[in-house]
């Protein structure tokens, strides 16, 4: 089974789908690509998201700021 059929099998058994990423990641391009925004249900990075970047996330996606969660 390839890698990419292998996270969307994991994908399709996950109740909730985080995506967690750093500010680094933003407006690089990836070798490969295993899924997009649409599969995410909650997004997890360390500092606020550029708007351009912002504006591609669907509206129904959690965005978590870390810096911002209280323990």
């Amino acid at each position: 089974m390839a890698e990419s059929d292998c996270h969307k099998a994991l994908r399709g058994n996950c109740r909730v789908r985080i995506l967690v990423l750093d500010h680094t990641k933003f407006g690089r391009r990836a070798p490969v690509r295993s899924g997009s925004l649409d599969d995410v249900d909650i997004l997890v990075s360390d500092q606020p998201i550029p708007e351009p970047y912002r504006e591609q996330i669907p509206a129904r996606v959690q965005i978590v700021i870390a810096d911002e969660v209280q323990a």
